[in-house]
């Protein structure tokens, strides 16, 4: 285990420390979600051919231990998605019914995005971004397998899709580049270059993400940013300096039963029998 983790770790989890070390050397939890623009979920769970349990996170996210998905029919038919279960919830956690514009800002290989064009209006315009020109490849096949509509895909550098973009989106996504600490127990190679100093260069892409996200929302508009690591410097940290500079910014208070040390917000771990994420709406 890397040193410096280790001594983050006791920071991030306190007393439950111990407890999530001991998760760490248990396998990272898979999930997936149903793609039911494509057919009604009745339907898709006739075809689904492995094994799988409900979630006890959320009612629209599957466990399961398949480690060949890709090859399932489900999977083939563009009925099924996989997804990490903490990876799904933000879709479940505001009402869509005001929404018509969304930009997700960071959306390769597509998950999130392919969550919320679940669950949002077919009349809404779904604009899904991502700087690197390969990871916007693969999402373009995920969505064609998925066979959604109603989207535009860009491959821009946030900074010039915010000047184009300002003051547009009823819903802005960014689910940001992070330092994976939430994803050790699935990629645990993220230790050999875990660094104090990757952690802060990446606090500051994420600020400058932020503020891009600020400049393409409408006023009232909803913005919901997440990551994959436990990092204060990252989530809560970032969120505070953020409401620091917008007063017309807030929290809108996630009423759920997840844990965070920033009141409205949530953070998952191994200890909610999923991988890492923090959420902030």
């Amino acid at each position: 285990m890397n040193k410096l983790f280790e001594d983050r770790a006791k920071k991030y989890f306190g007393f439950k420390y111990e407890e999530f070390i001991n998760k760490l050397s248990k396998p990272c939890t898979q999930g997936f979600f149903l793609n039911t623009k494509k057919a009604d979920e009745k339907n898709i769970i006739d075809l689904i051919d492995f094994e799988y349990s409900e979630s006890e996170l959320t009612n629209s996210s599957y466990y399961h231990n398949c480690d060949g998905i890709g090859k399932t029919k489900a999977y083939q038919l563009g009925l099924i998605y996989p997804q990490e279960i903490a990876a799904s919830i933000s879709s479940t956690l505001i009402d869509f019914k005001e929404i018509k514009t969304v930009v997700d800002m960071c959306s390769a290989p597509g998950g999130k995005s392919i969550n919320f064009i679940n669950k949002l209006p077919d009349d809404t315009l779904f604009i899904c971004n991502d700087v690197n020109h390969l990871r916007s490849t693969i999402l373009s096949s995920n969505l064609e397998r998925l066979g959604l509509s109603n989207v535009i895909i860009t491959n821009k550098k946030c900074d010039d899709l915010s000047k184009e973009l300002n003051n547009y989106a009823d819903l802005v996504i960014l689910d940001a580049p992070c330092s994976g600490e939430g994803m050790i127990r699935k990629y645990p190679e993220i230790l050999d270059e875990y660094s104090l100093e990757n952690i802060i260069e990446l606090s500051k892409i994420q600020e400058s993400l932020l503020e891009n996200a600020y400049t393409m929302l409408r006023n009232n508009g909803i913005l919901i940013y997440s990551t994959c690591t436990y990092a204060f410097e990252e989530d809560e940290n970032q969120i505070i300096n953020f409401l620091n500079k917008h007063k017309d910014i807030e929290i809108i208070p996630i009423k759920d039963k997840y844990e965070s040390t920033l009141d409205g917000t949530i953070k998952l771990s191994p200890l909610n029998n999923t991988e890492g994420q923090f959420i902030c709406i």
